[in-house]
């Protein structure tokens, strides 16, 4: 799937490093454990306060749904299949 804008952190402070250098970007796809001082909980929320434009998917093999629902509406569950995630991304976007 094209992509206007993309970049790969391995935590979340350089997901906002990524994010303020590369302009802009419609959605941060995450995972709920991850290095450093922010989980991916903490960026979704960050980036929903800071960037409300940004959609956000979270994915996670440990986290219960019901922890994310009221913030992100669902949350992606591992293992999860490659035709899954695009049909969200697509979802989330709006794209046909």
């Amino acid at each position: 799937m094209p992509c206007r804008q993309s970049g790969e952190a391995s935590n979340a402070r350089e997901a906002i490093a990524v994010l303020e250098r590369k302009g802009p970007i419609d959605l941060v796809f995450t995972d709920v454990k991850m290095p450093g001082e922010m989980d991916g909980i903490a960026l979704a929320r960050f980036l929903k306060t800071k960037y409300p434009h940004i959609k956000v998917l979270v994915t996670s093999g440990h986290v219960r749904t019901s922890e994310l629902l009221q913030d992100f509406g669902s949350l992606i569950d591992k293992p999860y299949e490659r035709g899954r995630i695009v049909e969200r991304i697509r979802n989330a976007l709006s794209i046909d």
